[in-house]
């Protein structure tokens, strides 16, 4: 024993030692960086090659890997996401400099920015129940309770107490009241939330309770007054607009709104999880809400922050979380799945089918006032277009063009509602069917010929549109592909001139602005390849009644049904009948929007199932599928769930407990 005790002394002692002349030991004239010194000389070149060696390894470890950039450099627990942004007509990379939350966007981070600065009232959406069935349900936000005094028709909303404002001032119903009125004031019509609320009456109960109806006339002076109010069948969906701050939006005008030229526009001020903290040329950032109040089971985000870094395409993005400048990027095209697939550092996390919305490829079935077709002529034949449903391979298109990535679709309601009709009609793969209806409308292969004639020796030919993207050109190609099989040529090159053969090079589609601009509004197309969202409801009154095909409507294709009913004339003159003649469609989408819900759900279950056989038998639209979206994370993002994720920035329902290591 006594020996260890002396060997554990002299120990200490030689600690102390070291530690007292450390100077000299490692600096010295006979330190060991003397000696290593020493060495290193007499073994040149070959101790450069290898300190060469040395140097690669440590800058690879450490700057090679994607995660560290983002990740290693990152002790603020800010989360950075790449967004696509692309370039202005001087090849200037764009930015966002307003978020409007009373106007609808197509561009993807105003959504999102939205989506998390602000909150509707309730949040309504499909719902999976035990048996696998899904269920409309509607969840409470910034409401904290919905009493139904008429279905469809009236409803008092309660608010929760004790929400606050980013700017620190009380939420209370003055808030929601100002939110309604500024979106009543608004002139345009392009939009079935503004459209609705106008048609609408509400009155405050309370500080924190406020009460909505429809209303039977302009001079209507209460929610009381009228017991026959318009049934809005999907009144809950409509009413699920962002509330704004009353002290921020009160003397507002409609020129403001549209242009968003209002400091509410540029510096954002909502109640959601996290609140706006800067923007710049590069970017824009926003930081966690400390004051949300989060349910029992819930709690504050892991991520203090959000920051939305600017890219001008998807390629220098996909770099960007390559190489560990981002977290996170989100991605309708599935451009570079394969390639992202293969990298170890990056989790893919696929959404849930976004069975509200849809593609389809719409014929342009307008007419001049002089009752000429304004698309293919061949167009206008029923027959012609249930054949060229028929001749195009959903699987295909699923499979090949969008990498898996997609559910097939029937028609304009998702299979998950109860109001979906598969036994309606809608066209499948079936070319065999195809070529036979072509040939009976006297569309013919003659001879050695490859494109099908008529009588009068016409090609069947027509141009597809679509805004230029890798995954649009993809779905294009096979939709090319598959008619040309049956005699149909598709021009998927607006360069190529009608009759002239494709060229090698890929196919140059539009930009999303030309698209809208020059194809859409003045209908100016013959086939168009375009996404669609739809409600959970199954009212489609928006997008296949015959007043919806001028634009701004979304009767795309113009739509006119051809079933014909009658209904009684309004503002009837003299000599006219009492009844006049219109599309069966029309009739029954006007009707039907207007049931009760609650008493009546056997009419409109029935009058849907109707509605969707009179669009399957004109088939005005080739319905191809659901999308789904990409989202690349890096793999030190964990606990993401797109569990129930609707659209593309609903990706941020369940960001609290997202971790970020």
């Amino acid at each position: 024993m006594p020996n260890i005790f002396n060997s554990l002394e002299k120990l200490i002692y030689s600690l102390r030692d070291f530690f007292w002349d450390y100077p000299e030991k490692l600096f010295g004239d006979n330190s060991l960086k003397t000696k290593f010194a020493a060495i290193y000389r007499l073994s040149v070149p070959y101790s450069h090659f290898l300190a060469g060696i040395a140097a690669f390894a440590l800058i690879f470890i450490v700057f090679g890997n994607t995660r560290y950039k983002a990740i290693i450099n990152n002790p603020t627990k800010t989360l950075v996401e790449a967004v696509v942004m692309g370039t202005d007509a001087n090849g200037h990379l764009q930015r966002v400099n307003k978020v409007n939350p009373i106007l609808p966007t197509n561009i993807q981070l105003e959504k999102d920015l939205v989506s998390l600065i602000y909150e509707p009232l309730i949040k309504y959406e499909y719902v999976q129940q035990s048996d696998g069935a899904w269920q409309p349900q509607v969840n409470n936000v910034l409401a904290s309770d919905v009493i139904k005094i008429k279905e469809g028709s009236d409803y008092q909303f309660n608010l929760r107490r004790g929400v606050r404002w980013h700017d620190d001032t009380e939420f209370n119903a003055d808030d929601v009241i100002a939110t309604l009125n500024l979106v009543a004031s608004l002139s345009r019509t392009d939009n079935a939330y503004i459209k609705a609320i106008k048609q609408m009456k509400w009155e405050k109960v309370g500080d924190y309770s406020i009460r909505l109806c429809t209303k039977g006339s302009d001079s209507q002076a209460s929610c009381n007054e009228s017991k026959d109010n318009p049934i809005f069948s999907n009144f809950l969906e409509l009413v699920s607009i962002s509330i704004v701050p009353a002290h921020k939006i009160t003397n507002l005008t409609e020129t403001q709104v549209n242009n968003s030229d209002a400091d509410i526009f540029r510096y954002p001020v909502g109640t959601g999880k996290y609140r706006f903290y800067s923007a710049d040329n590069q970017s824009v950032t926003l930081v966690k809400n400390n004051d949300y109040i989060y349910s029992l089971n819930d709690h504050s985000p892991h991520i203090s922050s959000i920051q939305f870094k600017y890219y001008t395409s998807l390629e220098d993005a996909v770099k960007s979380i390559k190489n560990g400048e981002s977290h996170s990027l989100a991605s309708i095209s599935v451009e570079y799945k394969n390639e992202l697939e293969k990298n170890t550092n990056i989790s893919i996390n696929l959404s849930p089918v976004l069975d509200n919305q849809y593609w389809g490829m719409y014929f342009n079935l307008k007419k001049d006032p002089e009752g000429n077709a304004k698309g293919p002529a061949f167009f206008q034949n029923a027959k012609v277009r249930k054949a060229i449903s028929s001749a195009i391979s959903r699987y295909e298109i699923i499979e090949n063009a969008l990498l898996g990535v997609g559910d097939e679709a029937f028609g304009p309601i998702t299979q998950k509602s109860a109001f979906f009709n598969k036994n309606a009609g809608w066209s499948t793969y079936d070319p065999d069917k195809a070529e036979k209806l072509l040939d009976e409308e006297g569309w013919t292969l003659k001879g050695n010929q490859k494109i099908r004639t008529n009588d009068k020796g016409e090609e069947m030919s027509f141009s597809l549109y679509f805004v230029n993207s890798f995954d649009r050109v993809n779905v294009a190609r096979v939709i090319q592909k598959n008619l040309e099989d049956i005699g149909i040529r598709v021009i998927i090159d607006r360069r190529q001139m009608p009759g002239q053969d494709a060229s090698e090079s890929s196919p140059s589609g539009w930009s999303l602005d030309e698209i809208n601009r020059e194809v859409l509004a003045p209908r100016s197309f013959d086939a168009i390849l375009y996404g669609m969202n739809t409600f959970i409801d199954p009212d489609r009154f928006e997008l296949f009644h015959s007043s919806q095909s001028v634009d701004p409507g979304l009767n795309i294709s113009s739509y006119v049904g051809s079933a014909q009913t009658v209904r009684p004339r309004e503002n009837r003159k003299e000599g006219e009948s009492s009844l006049e003649t219109l599309p069966k469609v029309d009739r029954l989408l006007e009707i039907t929007r207007t049931f009760d819900p609650s008493t009546a759900s056997q009419e409109r279950a029935s009058n849907y199932a109707e509605i969707q056989t009179l669009i399957a038998e004109d088939a005005p639209v080739t319905f191809l599928y659901h999308p789904q979206f990409l989202y690349y994370t890096n793999t030190s993002v964990t606990k993401v769930d797109l569990a129930n994720v609707a659209t593309v920035e609903d990706r941020f329902r369940n960001i609290q407990n997202w971790e970020l290591n």
